[in-house]
């Protein structure tokens, strides 16, 4: 009989302590996704509405199948920025578009993490201003602008010279993409996001 009963305590302790676990985990990701939607919907006020509609578009480039969101989802900006970066640093040159394109976000969220004027982009030791400082330094001494422009294969229609199409776009050395793709790694962290391995 005491066997029992002590049986069925540790049942119920053990219940009581596995409910007490899973409680605790959901208040720590519910506080961040908090956290996470407040950084948020914070930085699109900060930023203003020119600005804000700037960064949405760099976030589109990334992440163009969420057209629901009207705000600039950091979270989710660093998550992208990091894999695109990633994608970047092993293919080259010719794979850095959209890396290339978030230097307009990137020199607006160094502007309001250094003004000082935007909670959500402050930290205790000043990190996320030094992250995106590194950012912009990239963005300025490595990513230029070039024009291509290729013969299309059918010629029967060029009724003066070579039928032609132009391209414009950006291109950065695979080093440069490597270091891109490591600060916004750094940055995650301050997004409620684990950096990823």
């Amino acid at each position: 009989m005491k066997r029992i009963i002590s049986e069925n305590i540790m049942k119920k302790s053990l219940l009581a302590l596995m409910f007490g676990l899973f409680l605790g985990a959901y208040q720590t990701s519910f506080a961040q996704s908090q956290e996470v939607k407040l950084l948020n919907i914070g930085i699109r006020n900060c930023a203003g509405e020119e600005k804000a509609k700037t960064l949405l578009k760099a976030y589109q480039v990334l992440q163009p199948y969420d057209k629901k969101t009207t705000k600039f989802p950091f979270a989710k900006w660093t998550a992208q920025f990091v894999k695109n970066a990633e994608r970047a640093s092993r293919k080259g040159r010719r794979a850095v578009g959209m890396i290339g394109k978030q230097g307009k976000a990137v020199k607006i969220l160094h502007e309001l993490a250094k003004s000082g004027n935007c909670k959500y982009l402050k930290d205790k030791k000043g990190r996320i201003v030094k992250y995106l400082g590194q950012m912009v330094d990239i963005y300025d001494a490595k990513v230029v602008s070039e024009t291509e422009t290729t013969k299309n294969k059918d010629q029967n229609n060029a009724l003066f010279g070579d039928n032609t199409t132009t391209e414009k776009g950006v291109a950065m050395d695979t080093k440069s993409a490597k270091k891109l793709r490591d600060l916004a790694n750094k940055l995650r962290k301050y997004t409620g996001l684990k950096p990823k391995k």
